[in-house]
């Protein structure tokens, strides 16, 4: 992720952002395969929750700080990647003395005909849309608030970042959620509510109203 501040043409800054992608990725798959396996039931759906709401802090913290310093230079940015180097140490740590200990009886082989192949396309299909539809705002966002309200580097990390804000919190009541609807209901609500905040977007006259519609 660093390797964005050094860039000095295209095809250095896409490399670097792809061997990040593949980062993100086995970290993403990573963490959330531990928490099924360290945890089950209230317990795991907690911990789901708490994790959701720590990345959406993050990304809160990381948009506001990247608007703030692409202020001073549009490479700046990148070097909050290299906070990374602080965790690894901490990570190997606990990581190491807490793996579960019944992980080697754990079976190597999965019958294939046991994966119900419907309700697994179902979700992965709709987590492509919620994830797909999700990043349009980072990556669009900027560019439409500037073009529309001659916003600020700050100003739109500000916007981006109070969507993650809500995020948190509506993150932090997930477990709740879950007593109450079905996984099918809430993906009902996510996408309605994705909806209505992009609707919210295309009547923006003022950037108050698009802080609005992140919410």
């Amino acid at each position: 992720g660093v390797s964005g501040y050094f860039a000095e043409s295209f095809l250095f800054m896409f490399a670097g952002r792809a061997v990040l992608g593949l980062a993100i990725a086995g970290i993403k798959t990573a963490s959330i395969t531990m928490v099924g396996d360290y945890y089950e039931g209230d317990e795991r759906q907690k911990v789901l929750s708490w994790q959701g709401s720590a990345t959406k802090v993050g990304g809160f913290a990381f948009m506001f700080l990247g608007g703030y310093l692409a202020n001073f230079n549009w490479q700046m940015p990148f070097l909050g990647y290299a906070l990374a180097f602080l965790l690894l140490p901490s990570a190997l740590l606990a990581l190491g003395e807490s793996l579960p200990k019944t992980a080697a009886s754990s079976p190597k082989y999965v019958d294939a005909s046991a994966v119900p192949f419907w309700p697994c396309a179902y979700v992965f299909v709709s987590a492509t849309l919620a994830s797909g539809l999700f990043f349009v705002t980072p990556v669009q966002l900027p560019f439409y608030l500037t073009s529309a309200f001659d916003a600020s580097p700050l100003q739109t990390g500000l916007a981006v970042g109070v969507g993650n804000t809500v995020g948190a919190i509506v993150a932090l009541t997930y477990y709740r959620f879950k007593h109450h609807l079905n996984y099918v209901a809430i993906y009902a609500v996510i996408f309605l509510s994705m909806s209505a905040g992009y609707y919210v977007l295309t009547l923006m006259p003022t950037y108050t109203t698009s802080l609005i519609a992140m919410v």
